[in-house]
């Protein structure tokens, strides 16, 4: 239940530097929590702690230490994130995000995903009063991760359209026109994508930024994630949990979740025909640089065994994902979808 010192995430743009917006937040009754990306920039901080994952045991050890603060502030990638909204709904103290990567469409939403015992488990949390998004974080000239993170924040957004797919396929109504009605906002996103997208300069990250906090208000209304994730997401934690990537490139959270939705939508379309569709989706990933072929799997460490091995591991879920692989089977379905020349 959220309690009286929640209220409606604010999404600021600043041309502060991490550095200068952190000494202005910085008291000694505000506890910051970063990962090592930041460490050293943020060491001076009077209260910090470094975690090195979203292990669950980060919020325990945290909170032993953070008993006298009266607000949270989480800086850094997905995990610092997650942990810090965590902490914040434990200890019911408000909360401000400073995300340095754009790699999720989930930096305002009120919930988190933590690993317990090697397994993935989302749960209810914290919104954050205020994201901050620093313009430092924007450039992706000279900055392959950057860029890499960003490209992967667009593939985690776009999932909003294979959730839908999946939602309206569970409940037997696996149109066109209920997925279009469902995912209206994301459809005219991909139209931005086709026409009027022109590289990640600032323009495109700053929407990039808006998507995903629009994305998680869209969340945190509904109270539930149900159209923004899907089978598609289920495919990436059966792959991330049994490490089934190569050792040496760990997939990104949003280019995996992208290879699912471009699966789910490949599905779909084997169902209703709308194939229109298909050509749009595949379009758009191409263009931001996503997955659409067995080059581009192994670009982000993941070969077709790997993605038939995924699929073997949800088969039950229910999802479309599951339901198509067992029909055509899982090396079939993954040929299909990224492979030219079994087409």
């Amino acid at each position: 239940m959220q309690n009286s010192l929640w209220k409606r995430p604010e999404l600021v743009f600043t041309a502060s530097s991490l550095l200068e917006l952190t000494a202005v937040l910085d008291d000694d009754q505000t506890f910051f929590i970063t990962d090592d990306s930041q460490r050293e920039r943020l060491q001076n901080l009077q209260l910090l702690h470094v975690i090195d994952s979203n292990c669950a045991r980060n919020i325990e050890a945290i909170l032993a230490v953070s008993g006298k603060a009266v607000r949270y502030v989480g800086v850094g990638g997905c995990a610092a994130l997650d942990v810090a909204r965590a902490c914040a709904h434990a200890a019911e103290r408000p909360l401000l995000l400073i995300p340095t990567f754009l790699s999720t469409s989930c930096i305002s939403v009120d919930r988190s995903v933590l690993k317990y015992e090697g397994k993935f488990r989302a749960s209810k949390t914290r919104a954050p009063e205020t994201v901050f998004i620093l313009d430092e974080f924007l450039e992706t000239a000279d900055n392959p991760t950057v860029l890499r993170a960003a490209r992967a924040g667009f593939g985690d957004f776009f999932a909003g359209i294979s959730a839908a797919v999946d939602y309206s396929f569970q409940r037997g109504n696996c149109s066109r026109a209920e997925v279009e009605e469902l995912a209206t906002f994301y459809f005219n996103a991909v139209d931005w994508v086709l026409k009027r997208f022109d590289g990640f300069n600032r323009i495109a990250m700053r929407r990039l930024a808006r998507y995903s906090h629009a994305s998680s208000l869209m969340v945190i209304k509904r109270g539930n994630t149900e159209l923004s994730a899907g089978g598609e997401h289920k495919l990436y934690y059966a792959i991330m949990e049994s490490h089934l990537y190569n050792g040496s490139l760990k997939p990104f959270h949003g280019e995996l979740v992208a290879a699912g939705s471009l699966m789910n939508v490949w599905a779909f379309a084997r169902q209703t025909g709308s194939y229109d569709l298909l050509g749009k989706f595949r379009a758009m990933c191409a263009r931001l640089g996503l997955p659409v072929d067995l080059a581009g799997l192994e670009q982000i460490g993941l070969s077709c065994a790997n993605m038939v091995d995924g699929l073997k591991k949800i088969d039950g879920s229910g999802s479309l994902l599951a339901v198509t692989a067992r029909e055509i089977s899982p090396e079939s379905f993954v040929r299909k979808v990224f492979d030219e020349q079994s087409e």
